[in-house]
């Protein structure tokens, strides 16, 4: 500015101008911008990283009629953030939400859209990120747990795994075919230690989630995300616990380098569309504890290593398949039931098949073991089905314990250990 002196001459003296870039308070002093009628962008400035920052105070952004656009940093040392809009949000790849300690991360908007390359990241904090339609994920990494909810939610790019967390609650609401969480050809990445979801959808919809290591769905303790305040100040947005894996169309879940395992306590997988549980690290088991039910679609299990079965498969919809393969050993344990509503029913393993009871109405049932089928229920029923084909590269149970079987025709080979079965009613062998 120019400053009047007193014989109406003009100068600019030192402290009359004011030159500054950027929002950012020091201390434990929050920082708040809403925005009751327009957009709020966040620019970098020519001098800075951050177009927003803090240290321990907490930080809100909010469009309350319109979108946040988030092209540049918004950090803090230790406060919370929130970043919600009534239309959309948007991080573009240079817009990282990052915030220390065990503050929270909160993005609340309409429909929110990561760019490819855009993080948020709270240390020992909780993310949520909840969108009443669409939500694209680049990156959220903490280690703590993760809160996601949206009609429907994507991979924005390949660059990155989506989430990485301790623990991760993905719900969906959408019911339209394609829908759900992850797609077909851009799976979820993701790094965490235990899951649970509800996923809406149809037709080609459904969960569709790739894990980087070991995997466990069971259940999660309740996610804490603050929300920050018009007055500075945070509340609470604690949500209650949460169990299982339900998709109300596909149910695809791969671990890259590590075990699956589904634990007694809300770890039950059900789906009514096509189901595919695998595990594909060379030492990888899929370790079943709770109950995977399909009410609609063919099921697959399918572990690098071993697969130990201690809970029931089940394919209710006539006619749909289950598949159990393992690169050594199927073991049921006790009580341990596979069952289809005469659907065929494989089990495939490289080692030993330890059968407890498996039951395929009137389809039929193949066993094939590179070493032995075994019974591993003493005297009770092992096998029912129209048909069954038992392959075994040495033995077929034992002299001291048959297989038990009610079938109508019968295929059976096996090495130098035979074959020992006990069938229940008539039989045709070849028929």
């Amino acid at each position: 500015v120019k400053r009047v002196a007193a014989d109406a001459t003009t100068s600019t003296p030192a402290g009359a101008s004011l030159s500054q870039q950027d929002l950012s308070a020091s201390g434990a002093g929050a920082l708040v911008l809403t925005n009751a009628t327009g957009d709020i962008t966040v620019n970098a400035g020519t001098a800075a990283t951050l177009g927003v920052s803090s240290a321990s105070g907490a930080t809100l952004l909010q469009a309350k009629a319109g979108s946040v656009v988030v092209a540049a940093g918004v950090g803090s040392t230790s406060g919370a953030i929130s970043v919600v809009a009534s239309a959309s949000v948007r991080q573009e790849a240079e817009g990282d939400i990052t915030t220390g300690a065990s503050a929270s991360v909160d993005v609340r908007a309409s429909t929110i859209e990561m760019a490819d390359g855009a993080t948020s990241t709270a240390q020992d904090g909780n993310i949520a990120y909840e969108a009443a339609t669409t939500l694209s994920l680049g990156a959220l990494n903490t280690n703590a747990d993760v809160r996601l909810s949206a009609a429907s939610i994507s991979d924005s790019g390949t660059s990155e795994s989506d989430i990485s967390a301790d623990e991760v609650y993905i719900v969906t609401t959408g019911s339209a075919s394609g829908q759900g969480a992850g797609q077909a050809d851009n799976a979820l990445e993701t790094r965490v230690r235990v899951l649970a979801a509800s996923v809406a959808g149809s037709g080609s919809g459904g969960l569709y989630l790739r894990e980087a290591d070991e995997l466990t769905l069971g259940a999660l303790s309740a996610i804490d995300v603050k929300q920050v305040q018009s007055t500075g100040n945070v509340k609470s947005s604690l949500d209650t616990t949460h169990a299982n894996v339900t998709s109300a169309a596909n149910a695809i879940i791969i671990t890259s380098a590590g075990s699956l395992s589904t634990l007694s306590a809300g770890g039950a997988i059900s789906a009514s569309g096509n189901v595919l549980l695998q595990a594909q690290g060379a030492a990888s088991d899929i370790v079943l504890g709770a109950n995977v039910s399909n009410s609609a679609g063919n099921t697959s299990v399918n572990a690098a290593r071993s697969v130990l079965q201690n809970a029931a498969i089940s394919a209710s919809a006539s006619g749909k398949t289950l598949e159990l393969i393992a690169g050594s050993d199927i073991a049921m344990g006790a009580g341990a039931t596979t069952a289809s509503t005469n659907g065929a029913i494989m089990l495939s393993a490289g080692r030993d098949a330890l059968v407890q009871s498996v039951s395929a109405g009137s389809a039929s049932v193949g066993v094939s073991a590179g070493r032995s089928i075994l019974d591993a229920n003493a005297e009770a029923l092992n096998l029912s089905a129209g048909g069954l084909i038992l392959k075994a590269g040495q033995a077929i149970a034992s002299g001291a314990d048959a297989l038990d079987t009610r079938v109508r025709t019968l295929s059976a080979s096996a090495g130098a250990g035979g074959a020992f079965l006990s069938e229940a009613n008539a039989v045709s062998i070849d028929a």
